[in-house]
């Protein structure tokens, strides 16, 4: 969601700690976006593009789309265990 001018501004308000998730064939995603939203000051936050994933992070089948959604999940409780 990281097109939609709403999402992002809401994103740079918010203070909070975030994970952006996203996929690189996904219309939605803006790897950009996230990248400069990591950046900014006093807020932390990460982001994992996941190439070929969809907005559904699927893709290329079913055993790929089971890696794709280990890795976000990999990713996912990294960030968490550093909260």
């Amino acid at each position: 969601m990281l097109r939609y001018e709403p999402v992002v501004a809401g994103l740079r308000r918010n203070p909070e700690p975030a994970l952006l998730v996203g996929g690189g064939a996904d219309g939605s995603w803006d790897g950009d976006v996230a990248r400069e939203l990591t950046r900014q000051p006093g807020v932390r936050r990460e982001y994992v593009e996941i190439p070929g994933a969809n907005h559904g992070l699927e893709g290329g089948g079913p055993v790929r789309s089971a890696r794709m959604l280990a890795d976000v999940v990999v990713a996912m409780d990294r960030f968490a265990g550093t909260l």
